[in-house]
């Protein structure tokens, strides 16, 4: 518990108002970096946008305005702490598919947070 309280504060850090599903979002797209094979055999290059909404249990939309806020930093009204966690880009293999990778940024940010929820020694 103590860990998961270390890993929010460090989500809060960055940005007070974050919501938890944003926050988890975006641990949710860095289980996903490296690009995994998938079970067909196939290069996958990220979790698609409707993979992350079936694993999140929301509408697609819902999952597409949480992408928004990580990719843009912002929310609908504009504000936000203006950080670009995600990219999202065409799938190579099916351009219908919009797939979302972390951006620099968001590995930097995700390193941060282990490192704060690590037990201080």
């Amino acid at each position: 518990m103590l860990v998961l309280k270390r890993i929010v504060s460090a989500f809060r850090e960055i940005d007070l108002h974050m919501q938890m599903t944003t926050a988890l979002t975006l641990l949710e797209i860095a289980k996903d970096e490296g690009g995994n094979l998938d079970a067909g055999g196939k290069l996958d290059f990220g979790p698609s946008v409707t993979q992350l909404a079936a694993r999140a249990n929301v509408s697609q939309q819902s999952m597409t305005h949480l992408l928004r806020v990580l990719e843009t930093g912002k929310d609908a009204r504009g504000y936000g702490h203006g950080l670009k966690f995600i990219e999202t880009f065409k799938d190579p293999q099916d351009a219908r598919t919009k797939r979302v990778r972390l951006s620099d940024m968001g590995r930097r940010f995700l390193r941060d947070v282990i490192t704060a929820a690590e037990p201080k020694v």
